[in-house]
């Protein structure tokens, strides 16, 4: 009988469709106590703050719950809820200002987690120690420059968002004027247009007062020669001596071997062969070349592989992984003779990689330019991520802390190490709040985009390793 009753209950409450969970709205104000008196700093990032809300970079809140999401494995979150009329209560003069926000959560959504921990944001300092800090010149230098970069980053996307088309360049023109012109002007916001849009006056004063601050520094090469980025001789120097000369390597082996998981990333083997290049070597065979020491691989495919997919979804990104192969020629310089442009494969019987060679006419031309523009993209986040943020700030923390928790300050050790350490942990700080945050510089403006960090962390699983990093042993290893 028990059993009977057990069954047919059991049979009974599979049969009732379990409950779709409701979507409703959760209502939050946030207060935010206003300084009696700010200073020129204070005012300046409180109205830059309200630019950057009036053209779509507003201040969003997520509620997090103490429930964790069976897809993710992490908790559950809302929606992403804007904070209202922030950029129009910025001029209130009132002590306490109150906002508004709006989550959607479902009704299984759980207990909102009341000790989840936000990182501390900008103007709000990360604790540096004191002896650690800048002093007052060091301060005064660093702030100017990075007002420079901030305006540098954020203006262009104010053209962005009042464009038609939404580019932010139509054509090279565009680029020039950044050099030479000055950033609110050449977002087309002469006259008439300038006055009517909603930027803090602080903003005008200073394009009026020093517009110097809103353009870009011309590269000493362009002063120089406006077109020398163009040309392959300029591409192979800044192998050597522009602003990443660390990657570089002597080629050993042809073609080159990948080292990442043929299962996941396909076949191990470039695509580059010995006809590629062959016609480049002053006579010498490829084995002749590299047992002379006359080859040279710049090889990005690794670091970059993994990563494509992803980063080729986000809007306004495309990349290639790549691996750029230069010859030694009899004057001393380098010439690159072929470039490899690589894809996850799609397919089994999908070509994934292909190769580019220097140009034989117009249409090879602009093939071969794009091709070096691509390894220039991927060039500029290795060197942000891996070799400036990784091997030089990040990596030399650890040190800084051990040496003050370790070292007394009399140990001849500690003096030499000292003037190297001297600021890195408040550049750090800063770095995290502005850099390498969330939509922070290197996120708007590399590549990789929200990729950035794990790029830099998987750059550092693979391949830092203590004993290799300073000289000679990394020029040995290369």
């Amino acid at each position: 009988m028990k059993g009977s009753s057990s069954s047919s209950s059991s049979s009974s409450s599979s049969s009732v469709p379990s409950e779709k969970p409701v979507k409703f709205k959760v209502r939050a104000v946030v207060t935010v106590r206003n300084k009696i008196k700010e200073d020129f700093k204070e005012t300046f990032v409180k109205h830059l703050d309200a630019l950057t809300d009036r053209i779509g970079r507003n201040v969003v809140l997520e509620l997090f719950s103490t429930e964790i999401d069976p897809k993710t494995k992490a908790p559950k979150k809302s929606n992403e809820a804007v904070l209202k009329d922030w950029s129009k209560k910025t001029n209130v003069k009132a002590e306490r200002v109150s906002y508004t926000a709006e989550f959607t959560v479902d009704s299984n959504f759980g207990e909102p987690d009341i000790t989840c921990e936000s990182r501390i944001e900008k103007p709000l300092p990360m604790y540096i120690p004191r002896d650690e800090r800048f002093e007052e010149s060091k301060k005064n230098t660093f702030s100017v420059k990075r007002l420079k970069g901030v305006l540098h980053n954020l203006l262009p996307g104010l053209k962005s968002s009042l464009s038609a088309h939404n580019q932010d360049f139509n054509e090279f023109s565009d680029v020039d004027g950044l050099y030479s012109v000055g950033l609110l002007i050449k977002l087309g916001l002469q006259d008439d247009v300038l006055k009517k849009l909603p930027l803090p006056k602080i903003v005008s004063k200073i394009q009026e007062s020093s517009q110097g601050i809103l353009k870009y520094d011309i590269p000493k090469i362009i002063s120089k020669d406006k077109f020398a980025w163009l040309r392959d001789d300029e591409f192979a120097r800044q192998a050597v001596a522009g602003v990443n000369p660390v990657t570089i390597e002597r080629l050993t082996v042809f073609p080159p071997v990948s080292k990442l998981d043929p299962e996941i990333y396909g076949p191990q083997e470039s695509a580059l062969k010995e006809e590629h290049i062959v016609h480049q070597l002053n006579g010498m065979t490829v084995q002749e070349a590299i047992d002379e020491n006359k080859l040279y691989i710049i090889d990005y495919h690794d670091i970059y592989l993994p990563f494509l997919e992803r980063i080729n979804a986000l809007d306004g990104r495309k990349s290639y992984a790549t691996r750029t192969i230069y010859f030694l020629t009899p004057l001393g310089t380098l010439k690159p003779v072929a470039i490899e442009l690589s894809l996850p494969p799609s397919g089994p019987n999908t070509p994934s990689k292909r190769v580019v060679t220097p140009a034989l006419d117009a249409t090879t031309n602009w093939t071969w330019m794009l091709a070096k523009a691509h390894v220039c993209s991927n060039d500029a986040g290795v060197h942000q991520l891996a070799h400036h943020w990784l091997r030089t700030h990040a990596s030399m923390e650890p040190f800084i802390l051990s040496a003050h928790r370790q070292l007394s300050a009399m140990h001849p050790i500690f003096k030499l190490l000292d003037p190297h350490m001297r600021y890195t942990l408040e550049i750090n700080a800063l770095a995290r709040q502005s850099l390498i945050n969330a939509d922070g510089v290197i996120e708007s403006c590399f590549t990789p985009g929200r990729y950035a960090m794990e790029i830099s962390s998987a750059a550092y699983k693979a391949s830092w390793r203590f004993d290799k990093e300073s000289l000679p042993q990394d020029l040995i290893r290369r």
